[in-house]
């Protein structure tokens, strides 16, 4: 089964978007801090994260980064990807906030390839 980590700070759209990749027998697991992101990280293998650009303590580019290195794509959200060096977003798929739920499902397809 397909495993991802998805990581935002506000409450609601964690949850929908979880609701989101359930309902497709996606396996999720949620975190809203950079530190409980990495705890994870530590304990299960993900197959993409889906990650908030501004966390309460850190950067889901950061993360994005720490991933990508292991060879595990990440997908970013942001509603402000201008205040970001373009150069770094480049490397990752970005979704600008607010997320459609379909245009989520299609981008997670691609990322994995299905």
């Amino acid at each position: 089964m397909t495993r991802i980590l998805l990581v935002d700070d506000d409450d609601d759209v964690r949850t929908l978007l979880e609701h989101v990749l359930l309902a497709e027998r996606y396996e999720v697991d949620a975190a809203a801090t950079v530190e409980a992101t990495r705890a994870l990280l530590e304990r299960y293998h993900y197959h993409l994260l889906v990650i908030d650009m501004a966390l309460p303590d850190g950067t889901g580019l950061q993360i994005a980064e720490e991933v990508s290195r292991r060879g595990t794509p990440a997908i970013i959200l942001t509603a402000y990807a201008f205040r970001y060096p373009q150069a770094a977003l480049a490397r990752f798929d970005v979704m600008l906030k607010p997320v459609r739920p379909a245009e989520l499902l299609d981008a997670v397809a691609k990322v994995l390839n299905l």
